[in-house]
């Protein structure tokens, strides 16, 4: 991946908050969250789901990895402060990730969402996330798939 796929208008910027407000809360639920985890968050865009793992957070840590310094810059701005000393927003790609040699195989959850389908080798980036848990973490992968269209539930006609 080169360039930002999704653009950097005001108006696709909104767009994916309010996505991020329709669908964060179901996959915060399903994490799990224990307090005191090592999240890695690939793909993190603006950190609005990052800095909603960090809130639930009492000794743990979340490490945002994004490739665009301009979407970090506007997460900071909406973030305004809150989360500073349990989320770290880095710039880098997701084929190398910008983790320290001590980082390694140390994180409880990696966490990749939409990010897949917009990779030229999504195997490699999910190895990187996969390297950078410690035995026995979790791996979290959300991705479309355009090609399996699907309503559940089925409506009746």
């Amino acid at each position: 991946m080169t360039k930002y796929i999704h653009g950097k208008s005001n108006l696709e910027q909104e767009r994916l908050v309010v996505l991020n407000q329709l669908l964060n809360q179901r996959c915060l639920d399903r994490l799990h969250l224990e307090g005191h985890e090592k999240i890695l968050d690939v793909g993190c865009g603006l950190g609005i789901f990052s800095r909603m793992m960090a809130s639930h957070l009492t000794s743990g840590r979340v490490v945002g990895i994004e490739l665009e310094w301009e979407q970090i810059d506007r997460g900071k701005k909406l973030a305004n402060g809150d989360f500073a000393d349990s989320l770290d927003t880095r710039q880098g790609s997701a084929f190398d990730l910008p983790l320290e040699t001590h980082e390694w195989n140390t994180f409880d959850l990696g966490f990749v969402r939409f990010l897949l389908e917009h990779v030229s080798n999504p195997g490699k980036v999910v190895r990187q996330v996969y390297d950078a848990l410690r035995p026995g973490g979790k791996l979290v992968l959300i991705d479309d798939d355009h090609a399996n269209f699907r309503i559940v539930p089925r409506q009746s006609a």
